[in-house]
């Protein structure tokens, strides 16, 4: 069985390549906003009979046909993968798992496919088709078969994701140990094992600077160089948060696949804790990072186990089984009859561990969302 992992990489081209990177990028986001509105257009003409249901196969046919000469001197590979990209996105909306695709604008995140015989890596720099020998920031970190690489820019920088087919396996831990990982806000993450990753709060700590340039940003003209400039320096400060959040998650997580094997997690649902309401509770939110926990976790543990949804870990005494009915979030020491005195974060963490919840007690306080739901049901039964 082959695995594939990505490796994604600074560049730093020069006047001519920068140009380059832009014309092929703009290109891919052309073709995309033209194949919507071509899909579109013929799926309302397959409604009243007039024309075929739209897929990727027809519109890139028409592609072919209707696209401008300026397009020919492109790399027609980053072309269609545009329309494909397309495609999927429209079935992810007829099967329900994403919102209807819009057309993206230019101030979006620019980024284009190369295959795998448009590119190659030799030592520090990729070479490209009709953009050339761009420099690297580090070497590919993975042993194996480049297969394709995606280039996009965020926040003003340029990267590479290096697709690479591995020609042996990434080494996991060999232990048998089970490690139980709970995320919040107080603490990103705590393991059973007391490995604490605190929450260092960048965004707050930005908070002064990004208010100052967001307001600055509202008083300057739409449109003007000016304004551009400070939309940039915005992106910048927002890309060194998530540098710094996703360097301190990747220590805290190779340090727990080192020592362990399969790691035991909740059942995350993010979005789900918004509070339209609570805009501080919200922000807090914000700065914290605990779905990429869960990412670095699943591809860099021998083995990870999710906990079923909704189980109390933190309500549910890690010693004698017990849970309660209520637990504030401001209280962040569990007390229970039996004795037990610990930290909150801790005894979740030791409850995900033991999988507490195969002999958690059947009087456990029901979700919020629960309690609705089944009052509803109640009400439309009678």
């Amino acid at each position: 069985m082959h695995m594939q992992r990505a490796h994604k990489i600074r560049m730093v081209p020069n006047k001519t390549q920068l140009s380059a990177l832009r014309q092929a990028a703009g290109t891919a986001r052309y073709v995309y906003n033209w194949s919507l509105s071509a899909w579109t257009k013929q799926y309302e003409d397959f409604k009243t009979g007039k024309a075929d249901k739209p897929d990727v196969y027809s519109i890139s046919r028409r592609w072919t046909k209707e696209k401008p000469d300026w397009a020919r001197e492109i790399a027609a590979d980053l072309q269609i993968r545009s329309i494909m990209n397309l495609g999927k996105a429209m079935i992810g909306f007829w099967n329900g798992r994403s919102e209807r695709p819009t057309f993206k604008r230019k101030s979006d995140k620019a980024s284009f496919y190369v295959p795998n015989g448009k590119g190659y890596i030799k030592g520090n720099r990729v070479h490209i088709t009709n953009i050339g020998n761009v420099k690297l920031r580090e070497n590919v970190r993975f042993q194996g078969k480049p297969m394709s690489y995606t280039v996009s820019t965020v926040a003003g920088e340029w990267y590479v994701s290096v697709l690479v087919d591995l020609t042996e396996p990434l080494k996991v831990s060999s232990s048998k140990s089970i490690v139980g990982v709970d995320v919040g806000i107080q603490n990103i993450a705590v393991a059973s094992d007391g490995t604490v990753l605190q929450n260092p709060r960048y965004l707050t700590k930005q908070q002064k600077k990004l208010k100052h340039y967001q307001r600055k940003l509202s008083r300057q003209v739409k449109g003007s160089r000016r304004r551009d400039a400070t939309k940039l320096r915005i992106a910048k400060i927002h890309h060194k948060i998530v540098n710094q959040r996703t360097d301190c998650v990747h220590k805290f997580t190779s340090q727990l696949a080192k020592n362990h094997g399969l790691a035991v997690i909740e059942t995350l649902d993010v979005k789900g804790m918004i509070e339209p309401d609570k805009h501080w509770f919200n922000r807090a939110l914000q700065d914290t990072c605990m779905a990429e926990v869960h990412r670095q976790l699943e591809y860099k543990m021998a083995e990870v186990q999710k906990a079923p949804p909704f189980y109390s870990s933190s309500k549910t005494c890690s010693a004698c089984g017990d849970v309660k009915q209520s637990l504030p979030p401001d209280i962040r020491e569990y007390m229970c009859a039996c004795g037990l005195k610990i930290d909150r974060d801790l005894n979740a963490a030791i409850n995900l561990k033991n999988r507490r919840w195969v002999t958690a007690s059947p009087y456990a306080e029901p979700p919020k969302g629960a309690l609705k739901r089944k009052a509803k049901t109640a009400a439309l039964a009678a």
